[in-house]
């Protein structure tokens, strides 16, 4: 057991079991075994992973999106296991930042050369994320397109659902902690982020690298909704950067407070809170990436 798939079979709409008998079909006859372990429901790839770890494997692939490398991710951290990502999923925005090939070909062809890099990873209420985390705005959006865009992926699906969340825009009073430093601001979004890409690949933390020992933080304030609509577009090339709404700090340690309980997003998978406690574990996962 050096080499297992953990295989989530929901990831891209119902499209990764399809994709990953694919790349096995590309990878036949390589002097590796790969088996592949299939997850049943959420906390199931993290307890695969932990299952596989403990029995001796060498590399997991998680075949999936950003919520279940999340997961592997987490079980993996501070081991010897690498963790390799299949990217089956809707955004796919870990595997963009990291340039691994997203085409099943191209990523069945490039796999056996990939090469190790140790990857920070972000700690949010005692959680791992391998992305982004996010307050506001994001999470909303992130939410409804789990729940309500139907049959649309990746940049199709996270427009639409920014139009329907446009409707609901209202900021939170919050106070944040940069390193210690205190800040009061309305906030429309937070997000704080390992990677650059959110949303099918929009450029929310342009600045962000994942192997700096840094964590980026991106705060949208109080903002019009037409405003946000217009200024949108400058979030595919990451100039919305020096819109006088937006801030940006870089640091170890976070939290943040708020007036109300708001969605908030770990790796896309979506809950509800008023509190973050957030800080980084500095290179604390070994992860394959094309060399």
């Amino acid at each position: 057991m050096e080499v297992v798939c953990i295989l989530n079979p929901a990831a891209g709409r119902g499209s990764a079991p399809r994709k990953w008998k694919q790349v096995m079909g590309n990878l036949a006859g390589r002097e590796f075994k790969i088996e592949t372990l299939t997850t049943t429901g959420p906390g199931d790839a993290a307890r695969l992973a932990k299952q596989v770890i403990a029995q001796g494997a060498r590399i997991i692939i998680a075949a999936g999106g950003d919520g279940t490398v999340n997961e592997v991710a987490g079980a993996a951290a501070g081991s010897d296991v690498k963790v390799a990502l299949a990217p089956f999923g809707t955004g796919n925005d870990l595997a963009r930042g990291l340039s691994i090939p997203r085409r099943t070909s191209d990523w069945a062809d490039s796999f056996p050369s990939f090469a190790v890099r140790k990857l920070d990873l972000g700690l949010v209420n005692g959680k791992y994320f391998i992305n982004q985390a996010g307050f506001g705005f994001d999470a909303r959006v992130g939410h409804k397109v789990n729940t309500g865009i139907g049959f649309l992926t990746g940049k199709p699906a996270y427009l639409a659902a920014v139009a329907s969340c446009l409707r609901d825009l209202s900021p939170v009073e919050t106070e944040l902690l940069v390193d210690g430093v205190t800040i009061h601001q309305k906030v429309i979004l937070a997000a704080f982020a390992n990677n650059v890409f959110i949303g099918g690949g929009l450029k929310l933390a342009p600045s962000a690298i994942p192997d700096d020992g840094l964590l980026d933080l991106i705060v949208i304030g109080d903002i019009s909704r037409l405003e946000l609509l217009k200024s949108f577009p400058m979030l595919f090339s990451g100039s919305h950067i020096k819109h006088p709404a937006v801030s940006m700090w870089r640091g170890k340690t976070f939290s943040l407070n708020s007036d109300r309980r708001e969605y908030g997003h770990i790796d896309g998978e979506i809950y509800e809170t008023d509190l973050l406690e957030i800080n980084i574990k500095p290179g604390c996962l070994n992860f394959l990436v094309p060399f």
